[in-house]
Protein backbone atom coordinates (compact mmCIF):
# COMPACT_ATOMS: atom_id res chain seq x y z
CA UNK A 1 0.00 0.00 0.00
CA UNK A 2 1.56 2.96 -1.01
CA UNK A 3 1.86 6.30 1.64
CA UNK A 4 0.23 9.13 1.44
CA UNK A 5 2.33 11.87 0.51
CA UNK A 6 2.95 14.69 3.29
CA UNK A 7 1.24 17.36 1.47
CA UNK A 8 -1.91 15.57 1.13
CA UNK A 9 -2.43 14.37 4.87
CA UNK A 10 -1.68 18.11 5.63
CA UNK A 11 -4.59 18.78 3.63
CA UNK A 12 -6.84 16.85 4.71
CA UNK A 13 -5.85 17.54 7.98
CA UNK A 14 -7.03 21.35 7.14
CA UNK A 15 -9.93 20.24 5.58
CA UNK A 16 -11.18 18.28 8.49
CA UNK A 17 -10.49 20.54 11.19
CA UNK A 18 -12.11 23.43 9.41
CA UNK A 19 -14.36 22.38 7.33
CA UNK A 20 -16.71 21.79 10.16
CA UNK A 21 -16.41 25.00 11.65
CA UNK A 22 -17.33 26.61 7.86
CA UNK A 23 -20.56 24.78 7.81
CA UNK A 24 -21.51 25.52 10.60
CA UNK A 25 -21.07 29.00 10.40
CA UNK A 26 -23.44 28.56 7.27
CA UNK A 27 -25.82 27.27 10.10
CA UNK A 28 -25.40 29.96 12.21
CA UNK A 29 -25.97 32.95 10.02
CA UNK A 30 -29.27 31.65 9.42
CA UNK A 31 -30.39 30.31 12.75
CA UNK A 32 -28.16 31.57 15.67
CA UNK A 33 -25.53 30.15 17.81
CA UNK A 34 -27.85 27.74 19.41
CA UNK A 35 -28.06 26.01 16.06
CA UNK A 36 -24.41 26.46 15.20
CA UNK A 37 -22.88 24.78 18.44
CA UNK A 38 -24.77 21.54 18.18
CA UNK A 39 -23.93 21.12 14.16
CA UNK A 40 -20.27 21.91 14.29
CA UNK A 41 -20.44 18.73 16.97
CA UNK A 42 -22.59 16.96 15.31
CA UNK A 43 -20.23 16.98 12.17
CA UNK A 44 -16.87 16.44 14.42
CA UNK A 45 -18.94 13.06 15.70
CA UNK A 46 -19.86 12.35 12.05
CA UNK A 47 -16.23 12.19 11.11
CA UNK A 48 -15.38 10.78 13.93
CA UNK A 49 -18.07 8.05 13.73
CA UNK A 50 -17.07 7.51 9.79
CA UNK A 51 -13.50 7.09 10.87
CA UNK A 52 -13.76 4.40 13.28
CA UNK A 53 -16.34 2.61 10.98
CA UNK A 54 -13.65 2.11 8.29
CA UNK A 55 -12.17 -1.13 9.15
CA UNK A 56 -14.60 -2.18 11.21
CA UNK A 57 -16.60 -5.25 11.12
CA UNK A 58 -19.23 -4.58 13.81
CA UNK A 59 -22.02 -3.12 11.02
CA UNK A 60 -22.58 -6.92 9.35
CA UNK A 61 -23.97 -7.96 12.65
CA UNK A 62 -25.63 -4.57 13.79
CA UNK A 63 -27.17 -3.14 10.41
CA UNK A 64 -29.92 -1.17 11.53
CA UNK A 65 -27.38 0.55 13.80
CA UNK A 66 -25.28 1.26 10.63
CA UNK A 67 -28.41 2.50 8.45
CA UNK A 68 -28.95 5.08 11.42
CA UNK A 69 -25.05 6.22 11.74
CA UNK A 70 -25.67 6.36 7.70
CA UNK A 71 -28.49 8.15 7.62
CA UNK A 72 -27.18 10.87 10.48
CA UNK A 73 -23.94 11.57 8.39
CA UNK A 74 -25.93 11.98 5.57
CA UNK A 75 -28.13 14.30 7.48
CA UNK A 76 -25.58 16.30 9.39
CA UNK A 77 -23.61 17.39 5.62
CA UNK A 78 -27.42 17.78 3.88
CA UNK A 79 -28.31 20.44 6.99
CA UNK A 80 -25.87 22.88 6.07
CA UNK A 81 -26.93 22.70 1.80
CA UNK A 82 -30.73 23.10 2.62
CA UNK A 83 -29.82 26.17 5.01
CA UNK A 84 -27.93 27.50 2.68
CA UNK A 85 -30.43 27.19 0.01
CA UNK A 86 -33.01 28.53 2.09
CA UNK A 87 -30.17 31.61 2.86
CA UNK A 88 -29.92 31.64 -0.91
CA UNK A 89 -32.74 31.36 -2.58
CA UNK A 90 -35.94 31.76 0.27
CA UNK A 91 -35.40 35.15 1.62
CA UNK A 92 -34.86 35.06 5.50
CA UNK A 93 -34.73 32.02 7.08
CA UNK A 94 -37.79 33.01 9.34
CA UNK A 95 -39.46 31.73 6.66
CA UNK A 96 -38.30 28.27 7.48
CA UNK A 97 -37.71 27.72 11.00
CA UNK A 98 -34.79 25.72 11.76
CA UNK A 99 -37.04 22.56 12.36
CA UNK A 100 -38.10 22.62 8.99
CA UNK A 101 -34.50 22.69 7.70
CA UNK A 102 -33.47 20.34 9.99
CA UNK A 103 -36.51 18.02 8.83
CA UNK A 104 -35.98 18.47 5.22
CA UNK A 105 -31.87 17.30 5.79
CA UNK A 106 -33.72 14.18 7.49
CA UNK A 107 -36.01 13.40 4.68
CA UNK A 108 -33.13 13.80 2.25
CA UNK A 109 -30.65 11.71 4.43
CA UNK A 110 -33.20 8.83 4.57
CA UNK A 111 -33.50 8.64 1.00
CA UNK A 112 -29.73 9.03 -0.25
CA UNK A 113 -29.24 6.09 2.35
CA UNK A 114 -32.27 4.28 1.33
CA UNK A 115 -30.74 4.64 -2.15
CA UNK A 116 -27.43 4.03 -1.21
CA UNK A 117 -28.23 1.20 1.38
CA UNK A 118 -27.94 -1.79 -1.17
CA UNK A 119 -24.08 -1.25 -2.11
CA UNK A 120 -23.75 -0.60 1.61
CA UNK A 121 -24.47 -3.96 2.35
CA UNK A 122 -22.64 -5.45 -0.66
CA UNK A 123 -20.16 -3.95 1.36
CA UNK A 124 -20.39 -4.87 4.39
CA UNK A 125 -20.76 -8.70 3.19
CA UNK A 126 -24.21 -9.48 3.64
CA UNK A 127 -26.19 -8.02 0.51
CA UNK A 128 -27.06 -10.59 -2.21
CA UNK A 129 -23.55 -10.94 -3.64
CA UNK A 130 -20.94 -9.40 -1.55
CA UNK A 131 -17.89 -7.94 -2.84
CA UNK A 132 -15.54 -10.13 -3.37
CA UNK A 133 -11.85 -9.42 -1.23
CA UNK A 134 -9.05 -9.84 -4.21
CA UNK A 135 -10.84 -8.84 -7.92
CA UNK A 136 -8.99 -9.99 -11.19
Amino acid sequence: MRKTPRRARIALGFYVALGPLLLAAVVGAAYGIRWAAPYGLWLYLTIYQLYAMRGATWPRRHLALAFALNLMSFSAVLLCFVTFVVIQFGGPPAKLPAWGSLSIALALGTAATGALWPAQRRYYGVGSEPLAEESD
